[in-house]
């Protein structure tokens, strides 16, 4: 037990380094400015249509006639300013966030809010999208590698379009079903403390780590401590983390 305990704190310590080293990367690597001088103007429009939702704009601090004062939005530096990255974290942000149409958006961070509906259709550059602790009731993500959607009340997550994705965060929700025949790429997954029926892993040959605890699965083509070639359907009682299969 106290093996398995420190194997565990290992995983996590390890999942915690990879996901700030590739942060770190993008910061690095990318062409951003803070100070557009040709913002897009649709963009523009969108962002401020949110800030005046509530009390939003006095939450974020922003000047809606000065792009430079929007804390937490990088630009693409070019001909046309397009907006590649937004943090918006831990704001108490309320309303509808529609990004529709942001094709230079790569790093979205809207953590701790009350945002109830999100539209990224058209994100197509997405890789980084972090929704955790929202209100969110139902969302599609066009693309992402990383995504984290824990702690809200989605019944609906489509990630189908999300070719790509290598890890899910998405505990605590309400979700009774949801569909990775398409995530092939995926190596973590944490769906614990859902409402899932079934959940069908037989396309998931890279998942490396699943977090499933407080739901009630009977395993069926499962290896003891493995996760390929996985079908679990609720019945009885099962606490499970597949940590890896590989040696």
């Amino acid at each position: 037990m106290r093996k398995t305990k420190r194997t565990l704190l290992f995983t996590i310590i390890f999942a915690l380094i990879l996901i700030v080293g590739v942060m770190s990367v993008y910061a690095s690597d990318i062409n951003v400015t803070t100070t557009p001088t040709n913002p897009n103007q649709a963009e523009l429009y969108q962002l401020r249509s949110f800030a005046q939702q509530s009390d939003n704009l006095d939450r974020l601090g922003w000047n809606l006639n000065d792009p430079s004062t929007w804390s937490g939005i990088l630009w693409t530096d070019g001909e046309t300013n397009h907006i590649q990255s937004i943090d918006i974290s831990y704001n108490f942000l309320l309303g509808f966030l529609d990004l529709s149409g942001f094709a230079a958006l790569e790093y979205l961070d809207i953590a701790g809010n009350f945002i109830h509906e999100l539209d990224l259709s058209g994100c197509y550059a997405l890789i980084y999208l972090n929704c955790f602790n929202n209100s969110l009731q139902s969302l599609t993500v066009p693309r992402a590698e990383i995504v984290t959607v824990s702690s809200n009340r989605l019944t609906s997550l489509d990630v189908s379009g999300a070719a790509n994705l290598r890890e899910l965060y998405a505990g605590q929700n309400l979700l009774t079903e949801l569909d990775l025949s398409n995530n092939t790429a995926l190596t973590n997954l944490n769906i614990g403390d859902n409402n899932l029926l079934i959940l069908d892993l037989a396309a998931n040959t890279a998942l490396r780590f699943l977090r499933a605890t407080t739901i009630f699965y009977t395993f069926k083509r499962v290896r003891r401590y493995g996760c390929k070639s996985t079908l679990l359907e609720s019945s009885t009682p099962v606490r499970f983390w597949c940590m890896s299969d590989r040696k």
